[in-house]
């Protein structure tokens, strides 16, 4: 994928995630101001380091957050330009607050996970459209953000049919190694056979969605339907016509 990323997403925007996908991250994650009842212990393990005196050493004067949203997982790409326009002095900060703070390392890294985005576009939220990232990114165009859904939704169902066979195929595993056999019933051949057949058919109907999208996406017109725009003068294009 990395090959395939749009530079002049990364200039246009000064910064891009290379990761698409909302979760984990997006939306509405971190509260700074969360109680403590609340606090979701695996999901979100980096919350319970996010208080208002961490914010406040890290970027002292700054207006505390209602909170903090961004994808996760510090994979990104920033222009040369956007890192010049921060004064090296801010860098220099984070890197001392790095190496003083009495937080493990495992935490202080979260914790930067999720302020990448605020220190190169200075927004507390920041979750481009999924379909945008791939689309205008990538160059994958589904078509809209309804029939991008509808793939991941097919590729979530071909997942869970794939785990429930994958239940049989380690029972068999299994008992190949104790030197025994399986016998099945009826009903659990036809239904082994059953997924079998729903997954080949799910892999060859989303294989034909990913070449579809990515022939889309070397169309510079469709590239654009899908791109941010912060112009609305042809926005009532898009609404249904009456009549």
């Amino acid at each position: 994928m990395v090959k395939s990323l749009n530079h002049d997403r990364v200039a246009r925007n000064g910064y891009m995630n290379l990761r698409c996908h909302h979760k984990p991250g997006c939306p509405d994650w971190v509260h700074l101001d969360r109680p403590g009842g609340d606090f979701d212990f695996f999901n979100k393990p980096e919350e319970i380091y996010w208080r208002r005196h961490i914010w406040e050493e890290i970027h002292p004067g700054a207006p505390i957050p209602p909170s903090l949203s961004g994808i996760c997982c510090a994979q990104f790409a920033v222009s040369r330009d956007r890192i010049r326009q921060i004064p090296i002095e801010r860098f220099v900060h984070y890197r001392r607050w790095l190496l003083e703070t009495t937080m493990d390392d495992q935490f202080s890294g979260r914790i930067f996970e999720y302020i990448w985005h605020y220190i190169f576009t200075g927004h507390e939220v920041y979750c481009p459209a999924m379909n945008t990232c791939y689309c205008d990114g990538y160059g994958f165009c589904f078509g809209g953000r309804k029939k991008f859904e509808e793939y991941f939704e097919k590729m979530d169902a071909r997942n869970t049919r794939n785990e429930e066979l994958r239940g049989f195929t380690e029972k068999e595993d299994k008992a190949r190694e104790d030197g025994k056999t399986v016998t099945w019933t009826e009903k659990e051949t036809k239904r082994m056979q059953q997924l079998s057949k729903e997954i080949e058919k799910m892999d060859q109907e989303m294989e034909k969605s990913r070449n579809e999208a990515k022939a889309r996406g070397n169309d510079p017109n469709a590239r654009l339907e899908e791109t941010e725009s912060w112009d609305s003068s042809d926005i009532w294009k898009y609404a249904a016509q009456s009549g």
